[in-house]
């Protein structure tokens, strides 16, 4: 077996996981509902802002991050997810691997930074009720 199956394996497993995770926090997604304009801007700033791109040694450099970023920490997990997915439309040029890559890694890196600030502000909160009275 080549490279390139255990390398789309190992891609096809994100993917899972991805599909597991949002499944997994769903009710993460009904408890802090977004505004669609704020998903729609995110999901049409990621890719605009892919666009622009610099050659490295190891690669492309772009500014979509920005986005995902963003999408982390404004977004529950399922809309951060999307985002991190749209913002590798604008590698379309690029063949098949870059575009499954870049969308699988955006929508992990995405939807870990939502799960983790959504735990975070809930703990925050938790200990905030603990510790107010005193």
């Amino acid at each position: 077996m080549g490279r390139a199956f255990w390398t789309y394996t190992y891609l096809g497993g994100l993917g899972i996981l991805v599909v597991l995770l949002n499944l997994a926090f769903k009710p993460l997604d009904a408890q802090y509902p977004d505004r669609a304009i704020d998903v729609a801007f995110l999901c049409v700033a990621g890719p605009l802002l892919n666009i622009p791109q610099v050659r490295i040694e190891q690669g492309r450099l772009s500014l979509s991050g920005i986005a995902i970023g963003v999408a982390a920490l404004m977004t529950n997990p399922l809309d951060a997810t999307v985002i991190g997915l749209a913002s590798s439309v604008s590698v379309l040029r690029r063949g098949a691997f870059p575009i499954v890559g870049n969308a699988m890694f955006s929508a992990v890196i995405a939807l870990t930074g939502a799960n983790a600030l959504v735990h975070l502000t809930s703990l925050g909160m938790w200990w905030y009720s603990q510790h107010a009275s005193s």
